[in-house]
């Protein structure tokens, strides 16, 4: 998330200064909003005192503001371990999961981005989960994301993110291709100005949203196509000292969100930018085409980046097996959907069933999991299962005042000029 900006840096900069809102749930606003995780403090003043171990939508939460810079968390977000390590008490207490994370700013070279910094915490630990009081002083939350916005053009976008198998940056070549939102489109792809090199090459890459948030829900449909490659920090300063200004190949993919209530594993209900990701686009860049897995994401404004999915077209098989079956087995896990839901009832986006694209809504089927139907504007039909998730709207209030890491220098270049 990333930007050729000062905007989110200024935007970032003023919150701090600003006296707490009103904890209830707000929609609206830039994309920046959406983010970044909000503290809970004891009145609107400026400099009133942070609550710890208190989250936005708790009944003790009256003002809110966004984290600082710096600022350590009072509360972590967290996944759900599955029903059946629960039941046998092998991993974290109650219903929490192994997984860590925080949204927060974190500046560099005098600009601001936001951050997501995620951790297994049985991995970390070597066990099987963490106590409260370890979690501060051992923890390295070194995988991470890194996202911006930009006031030029209004887009909120990933910059780069990091997995097992290493850090991968979101190089946009030409982006906003096909996109109902007219405003700021680039003419001339960045590789091929003056400044090749620069961290502009990150922006709108990995669109997730735009700005201003819509105020009224559930929010317009909006899409675009961006002609988007992955590339390794390796391979980005190989290019530079190469001379290579534009890598190839670049692949169209398509973005495609709205602003919705959206109901949390955790029964949490708060307006979301749900933002689909998949992986091509169709030639008409109004749609997925022949686009193989896509995953989408939801950005709230009292949490950040809240819930990550992962879905599979129905035709392809993961690593030999049916995708129904993974989709299955995940849906009887009780870690994401739904399961005290009926069959048959949309999955839950609470005011509008009919998710922005596709040939109906999204339902909850008690014999084939969760699918999706997706007619695209080339006629292509596909069913598609959700074979990952993670939803972190669990609430761990016994982690407060966790230090915060350095990012890793392999992200230095979505902050430099």
């Amino acid at each position: 998330m990333k930007k050729y900006v000062t905007g989110f840096l200024v935007l970032a900069a003023a919150a701090a200064m600003m006296p707490a809102a009103p904890a209830r749930a707000q929609v609206g606003g830039p994309m920046s909003d959406y983010m970044l995780m909000r503290v809970c403090t004891a009145s609107a003043a400026p400099d009133a005192a942070v609550l710890q171990g208190v989250a936005p939508g708790d009944a003790s939460c009256a003002f809110s503001r966004q984290i600082a810079v710096g600022e350590a968390p009072p509360y972590t977000l967290r996944n759900f371990a599955p029903n059946y390590v629960i039941a046998a008490s092998t991993s974290c207490p109650g219903s929490v999961g192994e997984l860590l994370r925080v949204n927060v700013p974190v500046v560099q070279s005098g600009t601001v981005r936001g951050v997501t910094f995620s951790s297994n915490a049985a991995t970390n630990a070597g066990a099987a989960c963490l106590t409260a009081q370890q979690v501060g002083s051992t923890v390295v939350l070194s995988d991470s994301s890194v996202q911006s916005s930009d006031t030029a053009s209004g887009y909120g976008y990933i910059m780069g993110s990091s997995s097992p198998n290493g850090v991968s940056l979101n190089d946009a070549y030409q982006a906003l291709a096909g996109s109902p939102v007219t405003s700021a489109q680039p003419s001339t792809p960045v590789c091929r100005t003056a400044t090749p090199y620069s961290s502009a090459r990150f922006a709108n890459s990995w669109v997730v949203g735009h700005s201003p948030v819509a105020t009224t829900l559930p929010g317009a449909v909006e899409y675009t196509t961006v002609n988007l490659q992955n590339i390794t920090p390796d391979q980005f300063n190989n290019d530079i000292a190469t001379g290579v200004t534009c890598s190839t190949p670049y692949v169209g993919s398509f973005h495609i969100w709205r602003t919705d209530w959206y109901m949390f594993f955790s029964g949490r209900q708060m307006p979301a930018v749900i933002a689909a990701h998949y992986t091509k686009a169709a030639a008409s860049n109004a749609g997925p085409g022949a686009a193989q897995q896509f995953e989408r994401t939801y950005w709230t404004r009292e949490f950040g980046l809240s819930r990550w999915e992962k879905w599979t077209r129905s035709d392809l098989l993961l690593n030999g097996v049916d995708p129904k079956v993974v989709s299955k087995a995940l849906l009887s896990h009780a870690t994401c959907a739904q399961t005290g839901r009926s069959a048959g009832q949309p999955y839950p986006i609470v005011t509008n069933a009919a998710d922005s694209h596709t040939s109906g809504a999204m339902v909850l089927s008690a014999t084939n999991g969760i699918y999706q139907k997706v007619i695209g504007p080339d006629g292509l039909t596909q069913t598609w299962y959700m074979t990952l998730c993670a939803d972190y709207t669990n609430i761990d209030r016994t982690v407060t005042g966790q230090p915060l890491p350095t990012v890793p220098s392999t992200y230095g270049m979505l902050w430099g000029p």
